[in-house]
């Protein structure tokens, strides 16, 4: 399972939500989602489904729907398999 800190260095580097956290130097700008997504994931949720209901606490529904989010789904995936569990 990925770790927290896994998944906001994944979040900061795709930045999904274009907050210019990279340009920024902000690489903290994603550790709270990070915490929530793993607590999700490691009750077993898919990656889309607790990425999208994460992204939806943080921010407004609408933006989440435009985000582009398969290269954060995509590598959620990669991570949970070379850890041997189920994304």
């Amino acid at each position: 399972m990925p770790t927290p800190s896994e998944l906001s260095a994944l979040m900061f580097h795709a930045d999904p939500m274009g907050t210019c956290c990279r340009e920024n130097d902000a690489f903290d700008e994603y550790d709270r989602i990070a915490f929530e997504l793993a607590e999700r994931l490691e009750e077993g949720e898919i990656s889309d489904v607790a990425l999208h209901a994460v992204l939806s606490e943080w921010f407004d529904d609408d933006l989440v729907e435009r985000a582009d989010l398969a290269g954060v789904i995509e590598a959620l995936e990669s991570v949970s398999t070379r850890t041997g569990e189920s994304p």
